[in-house]
């Protein structure tokens, strides 16, 4: 009696969840380990159920297929070339920001460039934490944990437990800081 597991049925039980995470995954397996992408492309093709059990799509694969070519071919270019490229790039993006600007005030004629302006950043601000746990914050109260002096986690915990609303309190201004030249240092691995 075959006891193995059917891939199909496993696969879906499982609904994979294909994360920015596993895309900048896949994106570095293959840039740098090339061997790697070849096999990831041959499962992609012959037995697609495996990646989808690690939660990676083959949409995923042919997606950063594409974008290595275009990387290869980006890199063919001469520094002239390289140049009018990005120029294009940001006079396109300008364009299509200019235009979503003049929709945005067309859609709400009624309303001020001031009041529109409050309304994009009241947006954000719900948007973009003001708080995000920085790995050099993370070792520093690691350190001062490991002292039996958790002012640090409570602190922080406080913080991300409400990451969009701004804390004006002295305690939390250094939660907002550059990180510290010995920061460079910090290695953290999936396994730490």
């Amino acid at each position: 009696m075959d006891l193995s597991p059917d891939l199909d049925v496993i696969a879906s039980r499982q609904k994979p969840i294909y994360t920015d995470e596993q895309i900048v995954k896949v994106s570095f397996l293959c840039k740098h380990q090339n061997h790697i992408f070849i096999k990831l492309k041959d499962l992609a093709k012959n037995n697609p159920q495996v990646l989808q059990i690690w939660g990676i799509s083959p949409e995923v694969i042919e997606k950063e297929e594409q974008r290595l070519h275009k990387y290869k071919e980006y890199s063919k270019l001469d520094d002239q070339q390289r140049k009018k490229d990005i120029e294009k790039g940001w006079t396109d993006w300008l364009k299509k920001y200019e235009s979503r600007l003049l929709a945005e005030t067309q859609e709400g004629s009624n309303k001020t460039l001031e009041e529109l302006q409050q309304s994009r950043v009241t947006r954000m601000n719900k948007t973009n934490p003001a708080y995000v746990l920085r790995n050099f914050i993370a070792e520093e109260v690691i350190r001062q944990a490991n002292k039996n002096d958790f002012s640090g986690m409570n602190d922080v915990l406080e913080l991300l437990l409400n990451p969009f609303e701004i804390r004006n309190e002295e305690k939390f201004q250094k939660y907002t800081r550059n990180p510290p030249k010995w920061a460079a240092e910090i290695c953290v691995s999936c396994s730490s």
